[in-house]
Order: structure tokens, then C-alpha cells, then sequence
């Protein structure tokens, strides 16, 4: 806790016993209001996001808190990795 209130980001680790979380599901896993309008199609690959992760995606994506790759994708079916997940992190703590 004496992190927290130092404003530090603290990773809590419990999991869901899948060693495996995908970008659009970390969007979703958020957790708190992820009110966004508009539609993924801006992105060539946003027809890939999981239809119950598609509003939390779009909200990621418009805040900043997840970036698209430079070939115009958001690479929403893709693992995410341990250094993805930090900086999406890092940009949501921004943005609370």
C-alpha cells in the first residue's frame, strides 16, 4: 500500500490460471467506465476484436492507453506481453 500512496504502479498478480492474455482482453479487464463511440474499423485488423471486448477496446485505443502498431493494426488477437501489458499500464495510470 505504501506504494500506492506514493503513486507508484503496483501490479497485483492472481490471474485467471491463463499464463496468455490478449490485447483485447486486457482492454476489458480494465475494469472501470469504458465509454467510447465510433468503431474499430479504423484499424485493418479491428474486426478481430472479441465482439464483448469491442467497446472496451475502442475506449483503450481513443485514451491512448493502448497504441496500434506502425503498420496500422492493434494487434487485438495478439498475446499480450509482459512489456505490452507494463506500458498499457503505465498509460492508464496517466489517465485516472
Amino acid at each position: 500500500l505504501r506504494h500506492l500512496r506514493l503513486g507508484r504502479v503496483v501490479i497485483f498478480a492472481a490471474g485467471t490460471g491463463n499464463p496468455f492474455m490478449t490485447t483485447d482482453t486486457t482492454a476489458a479487464l480494465r475494469g472501470a467506465d469504458t465509454s467510447a463511440a465510433g468503431d474499430l474499423g479504423a484499424w485493418s485488423d479491428g474486426s478481430s476484436v472479441s465482439p464483448w471486448a469491442q467497446q472496451a477496446m475502442l475506449w483503450a485505443m481513443q485514451s491512448g492507453t493502448i497504441s496500434a502498431h506502425g503498420d496500422g493494426t492493434i494487434g487485438a488477437r495478439e498475446t499480450a506481453t509482459c512489456g505490452a501489458l507494463s506500458e498499457m499500464l503505465m498509460h492508464l495510470q496517466t489517465k485516472l
